[in-house]
């Protein structure tokens, strides 16, 4: 694999079987590919889209699009690319270049969360699964609160390949519901809701 991080979403398919029926997946934040090449091996005939501005190389039986998450076009390159059919799992382990101030860093990897879930808006179907990095800080409760508006199932996990000290987890979102995007809360409110985070053993 291209990334210790693969580990992770091996850990969080372990868990609760990602890829199970899956035939449409896209990996947003994707560089430099070990997230899709942990897709490819687990979900060998699923279509697989891999989404970054950064270069990366080829992967077989992926389709990579050197694309900007947060371009509102890159959703409708997106959707061509699955050939005009929705995705039944996206995936994000997204993180901003870090400057070392933590309220800065997060607030950045905020917007890359609400990019991601902003591109499952246009191209997940019904019934789909988003998992993505969050960092368990200040504003994750509202991360969260929000995610549940559009998904039924939301866990906060952190997988056993994870280092302890880091603040990263994974939300991992199921069931989504695309009549919940027009909800007020989604553009001002804040429902103030708290969740604890799993951890996975190994």
């Amino acid at each position: 694999m291209r990334a210790r991080s693969a580990g992770k979403l091996v850990d969080l398919d372990e868990a609760y079987g990602l890829f199970e029926g899956k035939t449409r997946v896209v990996d947003l934040c994707a560089a430099p590919g070990s997230w899709s090449q942990v897709v490819r091996e687990r979900a060998p005939r699923a279509r697989v889209v891999a989404v970054d501005r950064q270069p990366m190389a080829s992967i077989e039986g992926v389709e990579i699009l050197r694309s900007d998450i947060t371009t509102p076009a890159t959703a409708d390159e997106i959707f061509r690319a699955l050939g005009g059919a929705a995705a039944d799992l996206v995936v994000c382990d997204g993180a901003p270049e870090l400057t070392g101030h933590r309220d800065l860093d997060e607030f950045v990897h905020g917007r890359l969360v609400a990019a991601a879930l902003d591109i499952c808006g246009r191209v997940l179907a019904p019934g789909g699964t988003f998992v993505a990095k969050i960092f368990t800080a200040t504003d994750a409760p509202f991360l969260r609160s929000q995610l549940r508006l559009l998904f039924p199932t939301v866990e906060v996990v952190k997988p056993a390949s994870s280092r302890e000290r880091s603040l990263e987890a994974f939300v991992v979102c199921r069931g989504f519901d695309p009549a919940s995007l027009d909800h007020p809360y989604l553009r001002d409110g804040d429902l103030g809701t708290t969740a604890t985070t799993t951890s996975i053993s190994s």
